[in-house]
């Protein structure tokens, strides 16, 4: 029998007002010329902060770089394998159910993102490395091309939208006690393009919050299916 997932307010509308207020903020002109003003600050003081020392540019060079994409993914099945082999085996059945179950529901939040802001809404809000100078350019730094610091279509970021969806869900169905390894690999793939330019924070906050919602949503249709095959396994017998 599946077990239902167990999550703090799974079905939190949380995200849902959220993004409402990202919405307003977009609609009324003069909060959106503050966000305006607040991303380019926030721009200039992050990618700035490159400044501290070549350990801090290597670091986020290397999370820039183009081979990172794959050690994403790596990173985010370890530590699902992890979890996984570190709990009694009568469970881990039912935590890798909920693995495939973020992998599937994972890979259609990308297809409805993209469908939504890419071909839908045909969005293409260029990096603040496109319109913004001067800033520490990480490709210049090391001599190389293979760093990202620049996107076709900023808006909403990918990696933060990525990285939030797999973190969220995971901590859904993990122990609290990987909450914390969860979200040291999360976090900085959530924000590694603030600091070569490709994205400005409001890329990012929107990213994490769709990411959230979608959670939200993937458990509510997970949880969903579950009760019904549990139902369907267990009828209750009418006197």
């Amino acid at each position: 029998m599946l077990r239902e997932s167990i999550v703090i307010k799974k079905y939190s509308p949380a995200p849902f007002i959220l993004l409402g207020l990202c919405l307003i903020i977009y609609l009324v002109p003069q909060l959106q010329m503050a966000a305006v003003f607040m991303d380019e600050q926030a721009f200039y003081f992050i990618n700035g902060s490159l400044e501290f020392g070549y350990f801090w540019q290597c670091l986020w060079f290397a999370l820039n770089h183009n081979y990172e994409k794959t050690l994403n993914l790596v990173a985010f099945l370890l530590v699902n394998l992890f979890i996984i082999f570190n709990e009694p085996l009568k469970t881990r059945k039912n935590l890798a159910a909920n693995v495939v179950a973020l992998i599937i529901f994972m890979q259609f939040a990308f297809l409805l993102k993209d469908a939504f802001f890419v071909t839908f809404l045909e969005l293409k809000r260029q990096s603040p490395s496109q319109v913004l100078q001067p800033f520490i350019n990480l490709s210049e730094l090391f001599g190389t091309n293979k760093v990202k610091i620049a996107s076709g279509s900023s808006f909403p970021g990918g990696h933060a939208f990525s990285a939030a969806f797999w973190a969220i869900f995971t901590c859904g169905f993990a122990k609290k006690k990987y909450w914390p390894i969860i979200w040291i690999v999360a976090i900085p793939i959530m924000i590694n393009r603030l600091f070569s330019g490709a994205h400005w924070l409001s890329d990012v906050v929107v990213g994490i919050l769709l990411a959230w919602a979608m959670v939200v949503l993937s458990y509510w249709i997970k949880d969903r299916l579950i009760s019904t095959i549990n139902s369907n396994q267990h009828p209750i017998v009418r006197q």
